[in-house]
């Protein structure tokens, strides 16, 4: 995947605390922090709105973590009593979504199937009659 940004969540129905979940958000697939087939590969820092920490430990892979950040022996917090948090805000802007256009999609759909079917009528040696309904 490359650099990437998972999201972390605690299990919150786990029996156990500490449980979490790492999540991909392009694809809404999870892992469990201790999944062996997780394609996250090293956690290098953990944010929130409040904070920003950087990983201290020996480890960087997920399974290997402790994900309290409270200790200062594991995670490294980026702001302090010294330097406080300014407020991070954030870069992306509004969204605004819109209905999709219906006859533009059934153009498009119309002319690719017309496409398709020239060209493989064009790759068989004899005529094949289209039914789009079987």
């Amino acid at each position: 995947e490359g650099s990437t940004a998972y999201v972390l969540t605690e299990d919150q129905e786990s029996q156990f605390s500490g449980e979490y979940w790492l999540w991909n958000p392009s694809t809404g697939k999870r892992f469990h922090q201790h999944d062996p087939y997780c394609p996250l590969q090293t956690v290098d820092c953990v944010f929130n709105a409040e904070n920003i920490w950087a990983n201290v430990q020996d480890h960087g892979e997920p399974s290997f973590l402790n994900f309290n950040l409270n200790s200062t022996r594991n995670w490294r917090p980026f702001f302090t009593a010294k330097y406080s948090n300014p407020g991070l805000g954030s870069v992306q802007g509004d969204l605004t979504y819109k209905d999709p256009d219906e006859t533009l999609a059934t153009s498009v759909e119309e002319k690719l199937e017309r496409i398709f079917k020239k060209k493989f009528e064009e790759m068989r040696r004899h005529v094949t009659r289209s039914n789009r309904h079987c």
